[in-house]
């Protein structure tokens, strides 16, 4: 069912998405968009904040570079076996992200990035498995 996603329209969307992402937390670490909406609203401070945030964005760049080097977008001798396992490891980590949006005590969050979460989740497993 999976591979109905054609490889490059999955690379594609996930890209998007991670930019997105990164774009949204980039928000966050400046101040246009409060941190109390992320986190599951468990931030506690501005210094926590932006140790989790800096972590989510060199997150997020690290799977682009991944799925840039899969999808053939940068050329490089990457083995395709390191590729695949570190998209398995995020299709995981988006899998139990998932979860932890579904607790989250802003709904907002809830709502907005659990579809989000899933999505790349699915596009992850689309792209480790061509």
């Amino acid at each position: 069912m999976l591979k109905k996603i054609r490889f490059h329209l999955a690379a594609k969307l996930a890209l998007a998405l991670l930019t997105a992402l990164t774009l949204f937390h980039l928000l966050i670490v400046i101040g246009i968009i409060p941190y109390n909406i992320v986190w599951g609203g468990r931030l506690k401070d501005h210094d926590q904040m932006l140790a989790l945030e800096s972590m989510s964005i060199s997150i997020n760049l690290f799977l682009m570079l991944i799925i840039a080097v899969r999808a053939n977008y940068l050329k490089t001798t990457a083995p395709a076996l390191v590729l695949k396992t570190f998209l398995w490891l995020f299709a995981a980590l988006f899998a139990f992200n998932t979860l932890g949006n579904l607790m989250s005590s802003n709904v907002l969050e809830a709502i907005i990035f659990t579809p989000v979460t899933i999505v790349l989740s699915i596009l992850c497993i689309r792209l480790a498995i061509e």
